[in-house]
């Protein structure tokens, strides 16, 4: 494992004296040697302000009060990170949380001042160079918890790109996953875990950078390489009560099992225990709709096979102590109904257990009061489909008829929703493959044309290779 620095007990910024920590009374007395400036409109000292480099504004600012105040701006900052970080600004204004970010904060001060102040040169010719020099200045101030703290929502929002962005912007983006992954961001990602625990804020952002940079198989690589799996959970099991460490936590874990390859190892460090765990211990939710990180935690891993035999009974309790409560919200729904079909699918034993504490009704009764709702209507009817696939109990025959009457409806319901149409053809597909008795019904129902009309619709662009595994899947579905 890679060498992690440990944290000091006085932050180093600025020597001798960190100047965006300092106040007015620090400031020098003596206005004489900078001349009568008050004469200028204090706009315009603004502005002169703008086209400074913050190597130069910041020793400004500490000379007196009135240009301490007036280098405080939101809007100096805000030009200065346009001229020297015109990618990271992009990003930044792409999704920015003002909770966390603004340009006018001390800790993005000290972040730009450093960065400019290491760089060759700046603004640098390509975004790739910049993202680079970010990772560099991040790595440079390691025991500064104020330019950690900037640096950290840096490379999240460099990491990410919303669903309302332009596809140049998506590209982007993952290149810009891959030069960090390259110039091990990751690494220091996990020291900023290391160093800073008792820091819930940082520990938090972190955790949403490292959600985001590991989407790039080089980072997630390094961060299994470098035991980050390990120092990652002991780091949550410490926050068990902190929101926010437990959402992006959560987020990251998700993201590092996603892809399937690491999968085991995470469930080797107890991140099932951890997400149960969550869910029996509620007191750090706020509301109900706070359980979803720990539920879509629990969908990923238990689709290990191992864990499905495991831990897929303890997760089929925690669905039915929640499902039965009252108001629950839609998309908390589709979080629970998703792991009940994980636990369940190609799982007899969990099916068969399942049935023994009586979760087809209340599925079958959310499908009924949540019909308009097409998320629900999808994770309903798989969940009612998993539970009823050739079970041989006589009531079941029954049940099923009472399913592809609503995966119709559904499909009727919701004619445009890609989706809720594919999924449910290949159930309606699988059904009739499974009986001539259940074909026929389907016919009678006008399911083969829903079947035909859900195969030919366009798919989506935003997903090529959920496209081509679709198109292999596809050519299985087919009611004769």
């Amino acid at each position: 494992m890679a060498t992690l620095v440990c944290k000091e007990s006085c932050l180093t910024t600025f020597c001798p004296a960190d100047p965006c920590e300092m106040n007015s009374r620090q400031l020098l007395a003596d206005e004489s040697i900078l001349g009568d400036f008050r004469v200028l409109p204090p706009e315009v000292l603004e502005l002169i302000m703008t086209h400074m480099s913050p190597v130069h504004l910041i020793p400004l600012m500490l000379t007196n009060a009135v240009f301490y105040g007036l280098g405080n701006s939101e809007y100096v900052w805000r030009c200065l990170y346009a001229k020297y970080m015109p990618t990271s600004y992009a990003a930044l204004n792409l999704a920015p949380n003002p909770d966390i970010w603004q340009f006018s904060f001390n800790s993005s001060k000290i972040f730009l001042y450093k960065f400019v102040a290491s760089a060759k040169t700046a603004p640098f010719p390509t975004p790739q160079e910049e993202v680079r020099h970010v990772v560099t200045t991040m790595n440079a101030t390691l025991t500064s918890a104020l330019v950690q703290r900037a640096a950290v929502y840096i490379v999240r929002r460099l990491s990410y790109h919303p669903k309302a962005c332009t596809a140049a912007y998506r590209a982007k983006v993952e290149e810009f996953r891959g030069i960090m992954g390259k110039n091990d961001v990751i690494l220091n990602l996990l020291r900023v875990i290391y160093n800073y625990t008792e820091d819930p804020a940082l520990l938090s952002g972190a955790l949403c950078a490292i959600g985001n940079v590991v989407i790039d198989d080089d980072s997630c690589k390094r961060l299994v390489d470098c035991k980050g799996l390990g120092l990652i959970m002991k780091a949550l099991q410490q926050h068990e009560s902190n929101y926010d460490v437990i959402d992006y936590g959560c987020f990251a874990l998700c993201n590092i099992a996603d892809n399937g390859v690491y999968r085991d190892e995470l469930i080797q460090h107890q991140a099932v225990e951890y997400s149960l765990r969550l869910l029996d211990n509620r007191s750090w939710a706020r509301t109900l709709d706070d359980l979803q990180p720990p539920l879509e935690l629990l969908a990923i891993l238990v689709q290990s096979p191992d864990a499905k035999v495991t831990y897929g009974q303890q997760a089929i309790d925690r669905v039915a102590s929640l499902i039965t409560l009252p108001d629950l919200s839609p998309r908390l729904l589709t979080f629970l109904l998703t792991v009940l079909v994980v636990a369940c699918e190609a799982c007899e034993e969990n099916c068969t257990y399942a049935h023994s504490i009586n979760l087809f009704k209340p599925t079958l009764e959310i499908l009924k009061r949540h019909e308009n709702e097409v998320g629900v209507f999808v994770k309903a009817t798989l969940c009612l489909f998993t539970l009823t696939w050739q079970r041989p109990e006589p009531e079941m025959a029954e049940m099923r008829l009472v399913v592809i009457d609503h995966i119709i409806r559904g499909m009727t319901a919701f004619p445009d929703e890609l989706v809720a149409q594919r999924t449910s053809a290949a159930m309606l597909s699988d059904y009739a493959h499974s009986d001539p008795g259940l074909k026929n019904y389907i016919k009678t129902r006008n399911g083969k044309f829903l079947v035909e009309r859900a195969l030919a619709m366009p798919g989506s662009e935003d997903d090529p290779e959920g496209e081509a595994e679709w198109r292999l899947y596809a050519g299985m579905i087919h009611i004769d």
